[in-house]
């Protein structure tokens, strides 16, 4: 099995309940922190200007193709908290959306939160050149202008990122350091996507090394009474890692 494929059956398992009722993952990617050339955050030429142009054309056309879904989820969500005002609490409308729509909460509560703080005229004005990502990080900013004012930097700033907008994990961290707004702690399903995104890149290393510091990670933990069932998984994990490094290209010895 391929690293992937372990990944994928965690996913799986997840999905259906071994964390709980209002827990999901994604086994997708992440963006990757930009590299530091010039000053900005950013470096010019992506990796993906490798690809041929007919290929990152067919990648560009899935931009945002999950906007309109979002918003319209952030606005229902919104209106059933409005109108269950004195009926029902915003938690409890939060627990009926996620088993009727099969999300995680924290899921439902980012898509509320940037829905309800975000106007139309807003949305509208950037909709065609940012993500619903970008609005997502600045749904903690009360003032509007602030907010539009970050949004218009993603714009001007495209010269540093290769004639794109500045990704929203670059904004994420611009506000943070000028605002020092914290975000509120991941999901799980945001740290399992942090974790596939750096176990993606763990491709390029020796899966050799990769498999004996994960085992002598495990074996380390066996002396913390409180790892428990941890340091089981950790030793299956190392073992279905050493089995998919047959597919990766190097044996491990």
């Amino acid at each position: 099995m391929t690293i992937q494929g372990v990944l994928k059956s965690v996913a799986d398992q997840i999905n259906h309940g071994a964390l709980g009722p209002n827990v999901s993952a994604w086994t997708g990617g992440i963006d990757d922190k930009p590299a530091e050339p010039n000053g900005n955050g950013a470096k010019a030429d992506s990796p993906a200007g490798s690809l041929p142009d007919k290929l990152l054309e067919k990648f560009r056309q899935y931009r945002g193709v999950s906007d309109d879904a979002y918003w319209s989820i952030g606005d229902a969500i919104d209106e059933a908290v409005v109108e269950s005002v004195g009926r029902l609490t915003q938690n409890a409308v939060y627990g009926i959306a996620v088993k009727e729509m099969d999300i995680s909460r924290g899921e439902v509560r980012v898509l509320h939160e940037t829905a309800r703080t975000t106007d139309s005229k807003l949305r509208e004005e950037f909709e065609l050149v940012l993500t619903h990502q970008h609005y997502r990080v600045l749904r903690y900013i009360e003032d509007r202008a602030k907010k539009h004012g970050y949004l218009k930097w993603c714009l001007e700033s495209a010269d540093a990122f290769g004639g794109r907008p500045a990704p929203a994990s670059v904004l994420a961290k611009k506000v943070q350091k000028e605002m020092g707004i914290e975000p509120p702690p991941p999901t799980v399903g945001e740290i399992l996507e942090r974790a596939i995104g750096l176990i993606d890149k763990a491709y390029d290393l020796d899966p050799a090394a990769v498999w004996r510091e994960l085992a002598r990670y495990a074996d380390g933990a066996a002396g913390d009474s409180a790892a428990g069932q941890a340091v089981d998984r950790l030793r299956f994990a190392a073992s279905e890692l050493k089995e998919a490094s047959r597919d990766w290209g190097k044996a491990v010895k």
